[in-house]
C-alpha cells in the first residue's frame, strides 16, 4: 500500500470540493435484526475492511500521512479567548439571575422584530414575562394549561411523544413557588415563570437521566441538576420535564423504540431531527418557549432546523459535561445550547448557562459577553451589519436540495442588505473532516456506553440501529483515533485561516427538510447510514473544530416543512453570532403555523 503525504495544512488554501456521499442499504425488520446478528459476531471482521472502503474510511485513516501533530481537544489550539469588546457587556462574574437581567436589556425595543419571525402561539420569554406583569396570567394557570397541553399532545392520532418524563406535580409545586414571588413582586429574573425542558441527558431532579435507553438510569432519579439546568432554576425557569431523544444520541432522525418517537409539530408524519428530538418538537408546538439540548454532530441544530427553531451550538468547553449515568458523552465534540423560537430567547439561556460548572482553572474558557443592543432600537431603526464579512463557500452551500439553496441563498442576499459583505471562500479539505468527525465521535461513544455495548444482556434493550452503531464502532483503531485528532488539527488551521478573512461561515444546516417517518420503523427501528451522512453535511466541521453555530429558520418548503440556516463564528464569539442571527430573523418572512400546535397564554 502506497502512502500520500498531505503537505502542511499551512499551506493549503484551495483544492477540489469532494464530499463522499455514503451508499448503503436502509435496513429495518428482519434484516435489521439479522445484521445485529453479523456485525455483533466475530465473522464481522470478515467483511468490515470492505464496508469501510466503500464509505471512504481507510482512505483517510490509514493512507494518508498527516504532519500535524493531533489535537484532543479543540479549544487546545484556540487562540487566547478575546476581552469583550465595547459594544458587549461582560456577564461572566454575575450570578443567574442578573445575567438574565442583562440579556433582557439587550432585547428592549425587539418586539415588532421578533413578532415577524413567529407564528401565531410560539410565545417568547418576552410575551410570557408581560403576561406575568400585566396580570393577565400567572405561572399556576399556565403550568394547569400546559400539563393539560402535554396530555393533549398524547391524545393526539399518532401521539407526538415529545417527553420521556413528565410529572404534573411538580410542574405545579414550581408554579406556585414562582406565583407567589410575582405576588409579592418580587421574581427573580425575566425567566420566572417560564416553563422549560431538558434533553434527557441532562441531570435534572426528580427525573432519571435515561439517556434515552432502557438501561442507564437503572429506574433512579438524578440527586442534583445539571450545572446549566441549575443555571435556569436559580433564575426562576419551570423544568416541565425530560425531553425525547435518539438512543444515546447516536442518530439523526429522533427515531425511538424504546420511549417512543417525537414527531415534528409542522408534520407529524416526519422526523424532528436528532439526537435533541423532544426538545425542538416542544419548542415548535408551543408547550415550552426555551429548551436545552446537546450537539455532538448537528443534534441541536439539525432538529432545530427540520422544526423552524433557533438552535445554538456553543463554543466547545463553554459547560461541564452534560449526561449523569455517560458523563463523557461525547469528550471532545459535543457541546450545549438552546432551542428557541426566536434569536432574543437564545441570548438569555446563552447568558445565564455560560460557563455552568467551570471553576477559575479553566483560563482559556471564554467570557460570558452579551451584545449591549441585539435587536433594533425601540424607534424600529433595524441593526446594521455593515462591516461584517460573512464567508460562502459555493460549491459546499449548493450541495443541497433546491428548495434548502434557495431559502439559504436569499437569506445570504438579505445579510447583503443590512451591510454584511459576502466573501467567497475555499473550505478544504472536507472528506476528511467527515471520515476524522465520524471516527472521533463514534470511538468516543464506544468509550463512554462501555457498561452497556460490553454486556449482551445489556444490548439486547438497546434498539437494533444503535446496537448496529456501536458494533461497526468498535472496529476503529487507535491509530484511526489519533489519524482523526491529526486531521482536527488541519481543520481548526483551514478555519482559523478562513475566520481571520470573515466574521461567520455560512451555510445550509441541513440539506433536506426533515424525513417522512416510515410507520413500520417505530417498532423495529431503521438503520439509514445514507440519510445519517446527508443529514450532517454541514453540522459535522463546527463540531470536530470547536466552533460556536447559530440556525435562524429561513423558509419553508411547499408543503410547510422549515428550513435553516446557519451561521460558524469564531471560537468564544457567541455574543455576535447572536447579533447577527438577530438581524437577519428581523427582516426574514414569518413562517406559517404548525400542524400541533399548542397554546399556554390564550384564554
Amino acid at each position: 500500500m502506497r502512502l500520500e503525504k498531505l503537505a502542511p495544512a499551512n499551506t493549503v488554501e484551495h483544492g477540489p470540493y469532494s464530499l463522499k456521499q455514503i451508499r448503503a442499504p436502509v435496513l429495518t425488520g428482519w434484516l435489521l435484526w439479522l445484521f445485529v446478528q453479523l456485525t455483533e459476531s466475530p465473522f464481522f471482521g470478515l467483511v468490515v475492511k470492505s464496508l469501510q472502503r466503500k464509505s471512504g474510511l481507510p482512505q483517510v485513516l490509514s493512507e494518508l500521512v498527516v504532519p500535524e501533530q493531533p489535537t484532543l481537544f479543540p479549544n487546545d489550539a484556540f487562540a487566547a479567548p478575546p476581552a469583550a469588546s465595547n459594544d458587549e457587556v461582560d456577564a461572566t462574574e454575575h450570578n443567574p439571575q442578573s445575567r438574565a437581567q442583562l440579556a433582557a436589556a439587550s432585547t428592549r425595543g425587539s418586539e415588532g422584530q421578533q413578532r415577524s419571525r413567529r407564528w401565531p402561539q410560539a410565545w417568547s420569554i418576552s410575551d410570557y414575562h408581560r403576561a406575568y406583569v400585566n396580570g393577565r396570567t400567572d405561572p399556576v394557570a399556565v403550568a394547569k394549561k400546559l400539563n393539560n397541553n402535554v396530555a393533549a399532545s398524547e391524545r393526539q392520532q399518532p401521539p407526538m411523544r415529545m417527553l420521556n418524563a413528565h410529572d404534573p406535580n411538580d410542574v405545579l409545586r414550581q408554579a406556585q413557588q414562582s406565583a407567589s414571588r410575582w405576588a409579592t413582586k418580587q421574581p427573580l429574573s425575566i425567566l420566572d415563570g417560564i416553563p422549560f425542558a431538558v434533553k434527557d441527558g441532562f441531570d435534572a431532579v426528580p427525573y432519571p437521566t435515561t439517556i434515552g435507553t432502557a438501561w442507564a438510569s437503572q429506574g433512579k432519579g438524578t440527586g442534583a441538576d445539571a450545572p446549566p439546568v441549575a443555571a435556569l432554576r436559580a433564575a426562576g425557569a419551570i423544568l416541565i420535564g425530560k425531553a425525547g431523544m435518539h438512543e444515546i444520541g447516536l442518530g439523526i432522525t429522533g427515531l425511538n423504540t424504546i420511549h417512543g418517537t417525537p414527531r415534528n409539530p409542522f408534520d407529524p408524519s416526519h422526523h424532528t431531527g436528532g439526537s435533541s428530538s423532544g426538545v425542538a418538537a416542544l419548542v415548535a408546538s408551543g408547550i415550552c418557549p426555551i429548551a436545552l439540548g446537546t450537539d455532538g454532530g448537528g443534534s441541536i441544530r439539525i432538529p432545530a432546523s427540520f422544526c423552524g427553531c433557533v438552535g445554538l451550538k456553543e463554543t466547545y468547553g463553554r459547560c461541564v459535561p452534560a449526561a449523569g449515568p455517560l458523563s463523557g458523552v461525547t469528550y471532545t465534540v459535543t457541546a450545549k445550547g438552546p432551542i428557541t423560537t426566536c434569536v432574543a430567547d437564545a441570548a438569555i439561556m446563552y447568558a445565564v448557562m455560560g460557563n455552568g460548572g467551570l471553576s477559575a482553572e479553566h483560563a482559556r474558557v471564554g467570557r460570558v459577553t452579551i451584545p449591549q443592543q441585539l435587536f433594533g432600537n425601540s424607534n424600529g431603526t433595524g441593526l446594521s451589519l455593515q462591516g461584517k464579512r460573512i464567508g460562502w463557500y459555493n460549491q459546499w452551500f449548493r450541495d443541497a436540495d433546491a428548495p434548502v439553496v434557495d431559502a439559504c441563498t436569499s437569506a445570504l442576499h438579505l445579510l447583503e442588505k443590512l451591510g454584511a459583505e459576502i466573501v467567497p471562500v475555499v473550505v478544504p479539505e472536507l472528506e476528511l473532516v467527515r471520515v476524522a468527525h465520524l471516527a472521533t465521535i463514534s470511538t468516543e461513544m464506544l468509550s463512554c456506553t462501555a457498561e452497556g455495548a460490553h454486556s449482551y444482556q445489556t444490548r439486547c434493550r438497546m434498539g437494533n440501529d444503535v446496537r448496529v452503531s456501536l458494533a461497526t464502532a468498535s472496529y476503529f483503531t487507535g491509530a484511526d483515533y489519533l489519524q482523526a485528532l491529526k486531521i482536527r488539527t488541519r481543520a481548526i488551521i483551514h478555519m482559523q485561516r478562513i475566520m481571520d478573512r470573515v466574521d461567520f461561515l455560512a451555510a445550509p444546516t441541513v440539506p433536506i427538510t426533515a424525513p417522512a417517518i416510515r410507520p413500520e420503523t417505530l417498532a423495529a427501528g431503521e438503520s439509514n447510514l445514507t440519510l445519517t451522512g446527508l443529514v450532517m453535511r454541514f453540522a459535522q466541521l463546527a463540531n470536530l473544530t470547536g466552533q460556536p453555530s447559530i440556525t435562524v429558520p429561513v423558509g419553508q418548503e411547499a408543503s410547510g416543512l422549515p428550513i435553516g440556516m446557519q451561521l460558524m463564528g469564531r471560537p468564544w464569539a457567541e455574543s455576535a453570532l447572536l447579533q447577527a442571527a438577530a438581524a437577519l430573523e428581523a427582516i426574514l418572512p414569518s413562517l406559517r403555523q404548525p400542524a400541533a400546535a399548542f397554546d399556554n397564554l390564550t384564554e
